[in-house]
């Protein structure tokens, strides 16, 4: 309801949804160290967050098991924001089709902080990777984005195995000291949109892969 608090920060539980995730307005979730799972073989998944800003939802996980496409599936339905996600296997991640924004806040020690072992769905939403690793870079999943935002005062390293697809713009610092790196591991680039890069951002293209600018 509108106006609640609710903390998982005083337990730490693990969090099992079965079904969607509504978060009213006015309503503060505080996150703890435990997953939340979209979980069960019932029904798809989708998650809702009608504050003006959105409640951090912490580590987040899917692991739906009925075997059908259509059912294991989590559907943003809003901005969002988390820490960490694992998509599991089998499962779909469906950014949504609202120009919605899915935050990656992570601040510790990890440098993967978007684990992709099912089917990303760029929908028509944006990234964005605000995450800062004390102990390195943060790390970029090569998938095939909608919008693409690093804004974090952090090195983001674009990692390999496939294609870095953008298809619509990559922002590269938004008045933070931000670089991101597709030079270290070398994936083909891939940007239908435009680039832009902040006064404060530095952009470090591949010496050897191809980087290609449509827009």
């Amino acid at each position: 309801n509108s106006g609640r608090v609710v903390t998982a920060a005083t337990y730490n539980p693990t969090i099992n949804i079965g079904g969607n995730l509504t978060i009213n307005n006015n309503t503060t979730y505080t996150d703890g160290t435990g997953t939340l799972t979209f979980n069960g073989t019932a029904t798809a998944s989708t998650i809702t967050d009608s504050n003006a800003s959105s409640q951090n939802l912490g580590v987040v996980a899917t692991n739906k098991t009925s075997g059908v496409g259509a059912t294991d599936t989590v559907t943003l339905a809003s901005n969002i924001k988390l820490d960490t996600l694992t998509i599991g296997a089998g499962d779909t991640w469906n950014m949504g089709s609202g120009s919605y924004t899915m935050d990656i806040t992570n601040a510790g020690a990890t440098a993967t902080v978007l684990t992709n072992n099912g089917t990303f769905t760029a929908g028509t939403s944006t990234v964005n990777f605000s995450a800062t690793n004390s102990g390195g870079n943060i790390n970029v999943p090569a998938l095939t984005y909608s919008s693409l935002t690093l804004s974090g005062v952090e090195t983001y390293e674009a990692t390999n195995g496939a294609t870095l697809t953008i298809g619509g713009t990559l922002t590269v610092g938004t008045g933070s000291a931000t670089t991101f790196d597709i030079d270290t591991n070398d994936p083909t680039t891939d940007v239908n949109g435009s680039v832009s890069i902040a006064s404060s951002g530095v952009l470090v293209a591949s010496a050897t892969a191809t980087f290609t600018i449509a827009g």
